[in-house]
């Protein structure tokens, strides 16, 4: 990141790194085996946590709280794919080309 003009240009693959880096130094891995359904379940749970905050953050009109929140749910999603061994760049451009083969609103109401 470079903090004077406060711009970043790391890959998916890197935030993923440093993510998960970071949460086991910090002792949020100790407890669990990353392979385990436990250990997916409560950092799931912890997913779903930080989109009810944005959730709020949206209902009091807060957008830098949203912004803040956001972030959260993708360093949480990407902690999470590299302890479980995902290449979450990869898959999440895969899913990115198959939603845009998809036809229009895909029998979607949102």
């Amino acid at each position: 990141m470079d903090r004077e003009d406060n711009t970043c240009d790391m890959t998916l693959r890197a935030v993923a790194g440093r993510a998960h880096t970071y949460s086991k130094r910090q002792g949020f891995w100790e407890r669990y085996d990353p392979q385990s359904v436990d250990a997916a379940l409560v950092k799931l749970a912890l997913i779903v946590s930080e989109v009810g905050e944005a959730v709020e953050a949206v209902r009091r009109g807060n957008e830098p709280g949203l912004a803040e929140e956001l972030a959260d749910i993708i360093v949480r999603v990407c902690d999470l794919a590299e302890a479980r061994g995902i290449d979450i760049e990869d898959t999440v451009f895969a899913k990115m080309q198959m939603n845009e083969a998809r036809p229009y609103m895909h029998g979607k109401l949102a």
